[in-house]
């Protein structure tokens, strides 16, 4: 698999520099007319700028990850003075954090600057670090990620920045009601004691099932009552009545559904998680919740342990490069050769300009998602090798509704990961028309985009597909019936060996494309 880069975005047009620093000055008895006037003995209050390239606005799905190219503004933006660039962590900064104003998306066409007025930079400064992150709305975390941000940048081993969690492990009563509902059709009168023939066969598969979410459980109860269908004994009946017995549950011409305020439906829609999140198993005697991770040999991740994608955040550690004289940026486009023009490397009472030489880099991954089928009919789990069976893939493909990435934790101040990541990202806001087809090649493949933060080096991270099933029933992972309409599961692994550079992580990898050979995988 191909990797995806974390930090340095190739993206010319979307980079940032921290362009010149322009301020007048006064001087010393010595250079009276050099020194600026603002020079207190500690710091000199400058003209600062962030040179940032102009870009076009689009409004496509790769918008919030500026695939496209276009700056979205920046908000939250601190930036911290140091005497030389930091690289441990350890090191002191020159006593001031400086929180700069946000920087709005709406630059003319040929706009390189945002200029901050009278920002006081401390003499001696030779390097800075700064944060932020792109603009975004209130409630638009799955559109545009979210990220907690530090509430200190005093000290820098203290920086700490940390994926946002989607909803509590608290059980929902949706999730008990459901698992209740199983219970009750799984003990319909006769049914347990049901001898060989179509009754126990579809017992047996009901008891396999692990899906607990509202729609998975709504198909997999009505592909039950249609095999029933021909069914009139009393054990039949039991089941049907159980069935539609479910709170708020409709039949008409056998088609089941919820009703309106159905304690049944919604879940866990309304804690905003994935179908597959959901998950019940069999205990003998009824169907429990599953709540958290290994606790019934399920691998199903925890509920708090979903969180949501990653905001589009900004950092760089870099010298800076300072001129006795005015550097006029509004009349410079190459700020290449702005940089190039000055000749200090540390902050005086005569400078008159400051650059930060280095561009600001993204300090999260973007992870570019291509899915297609490598065949048109696909073996599922009841294919043996003896029995044949098979997937057929639909002319428009099955519809992909989300995006599951493992491998997520806190980055510390250089956005390099603090500890193992627990967390995985479900991304829900898929590029419309996003689904998986066959096809020879990714050509004409449509594209989704999620942001991710940075993963340990030389570990492998788990990745899994949400899609809907079609029309049509088949078996997944252990022999679990996927009915018509249910979600499913494609799950695999971005792998740290693809790595073209030794001890890469993964989240520097640049696309992941999915070609898939059978339909096994149920859950994530």
């Amino acid at each position: 698999m191909k990797k995806f880069y974390n930090r340095n975005f190739a993206y010319g047009a979307a980079a940032l520099l921290i362009g010149a620093v322009s301020f007048t000055a006064c001087s010393s008895e010595d250079e009276l007319s050099n020194t600026n006037p603002t020079y207190d003995g500690e710091s000199v209050k400058t003209q600062f700028a962030i040179n940032i390239p102009a870009a076009a606005k689009t409004r496509m799905t790769g918008e919030y990850t500026q695939q496209d190219g276009n700056f979205l503004g920046m908000k939250d933006i601190k930036l911290i003075p140091f005497a030389s660039m930091p690289a441990l962590g350890t090191e002191s900064n020159l006593g001031s954090v400086i929180t700069l104003g946000n920087i709005s998306d709406n630059l003319s066409a040929t706009s390189n600057a945002k200029v901050y007025n009278d920002v006081a930079i401390p003499v001696g400064t030779g390097a800075v670090i700064l944060y932020g992150q792109a603009n975004k709305e209130a409630g638009t975390n799955f559109d545009k990620g979210a990220v907690t941000m530090p509430s200190d940048y005093s000290v820098l081993s203290n920086i700490k920045f940390s994926p946002v969690n989607i909803t509590t492990n608290e059980t929902d009563a949706k999730a008990t009601a459901l698992a209740a509902w199983m219970t009750s059709v799984a003990n319909a009168e006769g049914w347990d004691a049901a001898g060989e023939g179509t009754l126990k066969d579809l017992r047996d598969e009901f008891l396999k099932t692990t899906v607990g979410s509202s729609n998975s459980v709504l198909c997999l109860m009505q592909y039950l009552y249609n095999a029933l269908a021909k069914e009139d004994g009393a054990e039949a009946t039991a089941i049907k009545a159980a069935i539609k017995a479910g709170d708020g549950v409709v039949e008409s011409d056998g088609k089941l559904s919820y009703g309106e305020g159905s304690s049944l439906a919604g879940y866990p829609e309304n804690i905003n998680l994935p179908d597959g999140a959901a998950q019940v198993v069999w205990n003998s005697t009824k169907f429990d919740v599953v709540a958290a991770s290994g606790n019934t040999g399920i691998n199903v991740a925890s509920l708090d342990s979903y969180v949501y994608p990653a905001a589009l955040c900004y950092y760089v550690n870099s010298n800076v490069k300072t001129a006795d004289t005015e550097v006029d940026m509004d009349a410079a486009s190459d700020w290449t050769a702005i940089v190039g023009s000055m000749t200090g490397s540390s902050v005086a009472p005569t400078t008159r300009s400051i650059a930060i030489e280095q561009p600001i880099n993204y300090g999260v991954g973007r992870l570019s998602t291509q899915v297609k089928f490598g065949a048109q009919r696909v073996p599922d789990s009841k294919d043996d090798g003896h029995n044949s069976s098979v997937v057929e893939i639909p002319g428009e493909g099955f519809k992909i509704t989300g995006i599951l990435i493992g491998g997520q934790g806190e980055v510390g101040w250089n956005y390099i990961p603090t500890a193992t990541g627990s967390k995985t990202i479900y991304d829900k806001s898929m590029t419309e028309g996003m689904c998986a087809k066959y096809s020879s090649d990714f050509t004409g493949a449509i594209t989704s985009y999620t942001l991710a933060f940075e993963t340990e080096s030389n570990k492998d991270v788990n990745v899994a597909i949400e899609l809907v099933n079609g029309d049509k029933d088949f078996y997944g992972k252990d022999g679990m019936i996927i009915p018509a309409g249910g979600k499913f599961y494609l799950v695999g692994q971005l792998e740290s060996s693809a790595a073209t550079e030794t001890g890469e992580k993964i989240f520097k990898q640049r696309k992941f494309k999915i070609e898939v050979q059978s339909v096994v995988r149920y859950r994530p």
